[in-house]
């Protein structure tokens, strides 16, 4: 499934920021070219996160900011130039976002976001929100709850029960603190956009998507503890009873802490008890997995077609050849909401080179200065709703809506 929201961009950084955080902090037996190589990487990851959602950004680097504070404190020289390293790169990157936004605006601080969406913008109080008493934190919990209620199902696509393996998951992980850091980081982004006035459950908790791998890691470490599978981080194997075993041996397959004691069973029974224990596991997850792809995802994926009247049908007015003969060309679409000039969007590119670009209002002066700017391209009106295979050369007034 495609998309032109920047989430997916952001899962990539997020992910790999994390992966080479514990390269460059947490790596035992690496060489120290490959852990410099890492916090390069960590920084320039994080950094580009930030100028691609730099709210999202904040809420991935606090559990590490914690952490590199830490390191800071106890840890060696080579790990602290390390760290540093990473916050550097991660300022000199984001420097990006206020240079961006002065040669966008002239103004370092402005988001060219808020020109179109004045009411847009992160924080509480009047100015934040589309209400006249603004965005408040009761309101921010709502959205919360309706997103976590959201991602119960969404998750995996197992209605309500998305989140089973979560708590075995945590309990599972509860000493390793590697897991358990890089698990914190969804909930920091669910912390920090109760900040945010809107909230996002109709594509799921997207606003918390660059710390999905939080909930999918905890998730399968809960999956695996419950199926026998789970090797501690100690590297010892454990008995009968979950306690670490004293002849075991490191790197072999690990026991596990069993929900029922068998100290009495003999070790035939115990390994029938292991072996039914997986396959239970196995066969619970493999249904649940083929209740999603047969009966959840097909009707989740049906209520986002067509969705706020946006579809390719209505692209087809400009593929034809009498249409294809005005271009170049700028349309002025014309319409009660922004959606119904969103939907043309996907025949433009951003540096407005394609046969057509849209635009969107109906300020009497606005043709003339569409003329002024593009005066090599012909100036149309365009009423979707109306006349759909039709273009004018001049505002209509009883079209327009």
């Amino acid at each position: 499934v495609g998309s032109l929201l920047s989430h997916a961009w952001g899962l990539v950084l997020s992910v790999g920021f994390v992966v080479a955080w514990w390269g460059a902090v947490g790596s035992e037996g690496e060489e120290e070219q490959v852990r410099w190589i890492a916090a390069v990487t960590a920084g320039a990851a994080l950094g580009m996160l930030a100028v691609t959602r730099p709210f999202s950004a904040i809420g991935v680097a606090i559990p590490f900011g914690v952490h590199g504070v830490v390191l800071l404190i106890r840890g060696t020289r080579e790990v602290r130039g390390r760290v540093l390293l990473v916050g550097l790169l991660v300022g000199l990157v984001g420097l990006l976002v206020p240079l961006w936004q002065a040669v966008a605006t002239g103004d370092p601080a402005l988001n060219p976001y808020t020109l179109w969406w004045p009411y847009d913008q992160v924080g509480f109080g009047p100015g934040h929100g589309v209400t006249e008493q603004g965005h408040t934190l009761r309101q921010g919990w709502i959205n919360t709850r309706f997103a976590l209620r959201v991602g119960y199902s969404d998750l995996f696509g197992w209605p309500m029960l998305s989140w089973l393996f979560l708590p075995f998951g945590v309990w599972a992980t509860r000493r390793n603190g590697k897991m358990l850091l890089t698990g914190s980081v969804v909930l920091s982004l669910f912390v920090l956009y109760l900040a945010y006035w809107i909230g996002a459950w109709l594509f799921g908790p997207r606003y918390q998507f660059e710390g999905l791998y939080s909930l999918t890691l905890l998730s399968a470490a809960g999956m695996a503890w419950l199926a026998g599978w789970w090797m501690p981080a100690s590297g010892h194997t454990l008995d009968e009873n979950g306690d670490p075993a004293e002849t075991g041996v490191k790197g072999w397959r690990q026991g596990v802490t069993r929900i029922l004691r068998l100290r009495k069973a003999s070790a035939q029974e115990a390994d029938n008890w292991r072996k039914g224990r997986a396959l239970g596991i196995t066969a619970l997850i493999t249904v649940l997995i083929a209740g999603n792809l047969i009966f959840y995802l097909p009707a989740r994926l049906n209520g986002m077609f067509a969705l706020y009247g946006i579809s390719a049908a209505r692209m087809e007015p400009f593929l034809t050849p009498e249409v294809q003969q005005l271009a170049p060309a700028v349309i002025i679409v014309h319409g009660d909401i922004w959606m119904d000039y969103g939907n043309f969007l996907d025949l433009e590119d951003p540096f407005l080179t394609t046969p057509f670009i849209f635009t969107f209002g109906d300020k009497s002066t606005l043709k003339e200065t569409l003329r002024a700017t593009y005066p090599e391209r012909g100036i149309y009106h365009y009423y979707p709703d109306s006349e759909p295979y039709k273009f004018f050369t001049d505002r209509v007034p009883e079209l327009t809506p």
